[in-house]
């Protein structure tokens, strides 16, 4: 391609409840963001005509969030026992 011009941005944040003495919810998330834009000649050359998949010009973007969701158990202060799942 000629030019392409790619950004991604992303956001991250969590935030933890102790809700009895010994256990603890957190709970958090992550968005990304991302763009893509393109112009381009790629054209080889030929005796033919040129394939016209080869110059495309265009642009996109998409975006994801994903989320967590963990929660810790101590029973000691030299055991700690957690469960976690995300995206």
């Amino acid at each position: 391609y000629d030019t392409m011009k790619l950004q991604s941005y992303a956001f991250f944040g969590q935030v933890g409840w102790r809700f009895a003495p010994d256990w603890r919810l957190t709970l958090g998330g992550r968005y990304t963001h991302d763009r893509k834009k393109y112009n381009g000649d790629a054209s080889i050359p030929s005796d033919t005509a040129p394939l016209p998949f080869l110059n495309q010009t265009g642009k996109d973007s998409w975006g994801a969030f994903t989320p967590r969701v963990a929660l810790d158990y101590q029973p000691t202060d030299d055991i700690t026992l957690y469960a976690s799942v995300s995206k």
